[in-house]
């Protein structure tokens, strides 16, 4: 069911997909729904209400890589809207929110100013309040500020950077495993060279399977296992549950287990390692480079899994029942 906001501009979202071609449109369809709509998508009609009725809300769709700026700049000059240099696609972004509410509202269109009201979470973690957009981290005697522009980079935090990376962490748990138990999980949130270790363990036996610098083949391989074994990942966010650490080049480690259920039974426990970065190439954003999936089969989980981390920097993860 398409997101009431999604749904109330309907017809902004028909005129932005405008700039795409037919083909575009049907892929960007076929992303969203995950491709599970593949053979019902045939023509850009029935890619737009695809697009309009599975978009889980407005960013996950300026988000995508084929609204470049460009494109969404060319939208806002053919609405006559004007806009000051330089601008980021965020800002772009803004100025067509702005515009779509005052279209809804009936009042003016006409932006000389700068914008700085609506603001759009372009991500699929909600945005906390405008005070907690920014986190700081201390990387040895430096510091670097996060710029929350995507999913992964809403988390609010004041404190040290152990909780910073813990609610990091958390909070990318959380939209993880939401966007794979809905059939929502896209390659766009991977790096090309992405890297995918899956083990199944069942009766003792366990089957593993790698893929590659394929971000498309990692997305398939993850949502398909999801879907041959009717599963739903239910993480344990709790501090036993998830765990995360930096090194000193950026580069965010994040470690979860939980539980597996299958039409409400519990039916087993997974581990699952995240190596994060950020994309210089994709407005700095948080991207997944490599993750390690273990399922294991288990009829007697009586409590939530929880797991320990060496304390050195190792990615070894040892599971309590």
């Amino acid at each position: 069911m398409a997101n009431q906001l999604v749904s109330n501009y309907a017809v902004q979202i028909e005129e932005l997909l405008q700039q795409l071609s037919d083909e575009e449109v049907v892929s960007l369809a076929n992303t969203i729904t995950g491709g599970l709509l593949k053979n019902k998508v045939n023509t850009r009609q029935d890619a737009i209400k695809a697009v309009i009725s599975y978009s889980e809300d407005l960013s996950s769709i300026f988000r995508r890589k084929i609204f470049t700026r460009e494109r969404l700049l060319t939208y806002l000059y053919e609405k006559n809207v004007s806009v000051k240099f330089p601008i980021t696609k965020p800002e772009i972004v803004k100025n067509i929110m702005i515009l779509w509410k005052n279209e809804d509202d009936g009042e003016s269109t006409d932006n000389d100013e700068e914008t700085t009201g609506t603001d759009l979470a372009s991500n699929g973690i909600p945005s906390p309040n405008n005070d907690d957009l920014q986190t700081e981290r201390n990387v040895h005697e430096g510091s670097e500020t996060l710029r929350s522009n995507n999913e992964i980079d809403r988390v609010a935090s004041n404190s040290t950077v152990h909780n910073n990376i813990t609610a990091l962490a958390e909070q990318f748990s959380q939209w993880f495993y939401e966007l794979l138990n809905e059939n929502h999980l896209s390659s766009e949130h991977f790096f090309p060279d992405v890297s995918l270790n899956l083990s199944t363990v069942s009766n003792g036996e366990e089957n593993s399977n790698s893929v590659e610098k394929n971000p498309e083949d990692v997305t398939n391989c993850l949502l398909n296992t999801k879907m041959q074994y009717d599963l739903f990942f239910n993480p344990n966010l709790s501090k036993e549950g998830v765990r995360g650490q930096m090194d000193p080049h950026g580069l965010v480690m994040v470690i979860v287990c939980g539980t597996l259920h299958s039409k409400s039974v519990c039916v087993g426990v997974f581990e699952q390692m995240f190596a994060l970065a950020r994309d210089p190439f994709a407005e700095n954003n948080w991207k997944i480079k490599r993750t390690d999936l273990r399922l294991r089969s288990s009829s007697n989980v009586i409590t939530p899994p929880t797991l320990s981390i060496y304390e050195d920097t190792s990615t070894d993860i040892v599971i309590k029942e």
